[in-house]
């Protein structure tokens, strides 16, 4: 009994198996005659093709596109910063340029500037409505002018004293600031930028720090 169990069990195995593989092939051949096989695997073959293509052309298409966009949209940063120790009012003047260096405008263009020093740290002075906001064309500039005996709001200001011993120790006060605009693509982009003083011989003005200095 065992053995013919065994037997059965064999057969039932083997014939799951041809089954198995009939019906593969079956699937496989995809026709009732090779000919009929032959057109069904080519149009099947055909279809992926079609569809890889396609794949591969959006992929292409959208790389072309980021690429112009790169190559084409407006890029608006800092072309000029620079700071002047104004000795007979006793305080410092610092004027910023920022310029589109793109080949499309720059719309929406906010750009923003502060001063600090050790002391009293950040303090925010809001640039003029008209220097600060508005489009700016490429190769075009807006610029902001302020002075650090001037406030915006706080009384946080450098007296001719401070500005004096800034001035001789040549270091101890910053610019920092931020420009965000609006590109033709309709993407918001910004430029954070930070400055320092710095004092050699007789020499002195603002150069970028390490940190602080980075755009979209």
């Amino acid at each position: 009994m065992g053995e013919e169990s065994t037997d059965q069990s064999e057969n039932g195995d083997t014939q799951y198996e041809s089954q198995y593989a009939t019906g593969f092939w079956d699937w496989l051949s995809l026709g009732d005659t090779p000919a009929q096989a032959i057109m069904a695997w080519g149009g099947l073959v055909a279809a992926i093709a079609a569809l890889f293509a396609a794949g591969l052309l959006g992929l292409t298409l959208r790389q072309t596109r980021i690429s112009d966009e790169r190559q084409t949209r407006a890029y608006v940063g800092i072309s000029s910063a620079s700071i002047k120790y104004e000795m007979k009012k006793g305080r410092f003047a610092l004027h910023v340029i920022a310029m589109n260096n793109g080949q499309t405008p720059a719309y929406d263009v906010r750009l923003k500037a502060e001063w600090y020093d050790a002391d009293h740290g950040p303090t925010d002075h809001s640039p003029p409505k008209g220097a600060s906001r508005g489009t700016v064309n490429p190769s075009k500039e807006i610029q902001v002018q302020f002075n650090t005996d001037v406030a915006d709001e706080t009384e946080d200001v450098l007296t001719p004293e401070q500005c004096a011993a800034i001035f001789e120790a040549g270091t101890g006060i910053w610019l920092n600031g931020r420009i965000e605009y609006t590109d033709a693509f309709k993407k918001e982009r910004f430029t954070n930028y930070r400055y320092k003083l710095y004092k050699r011989g007789t020499l002195y003005g603002l150069s970028a720090t390490n940190e602080g200095n980075e755009s979209n």
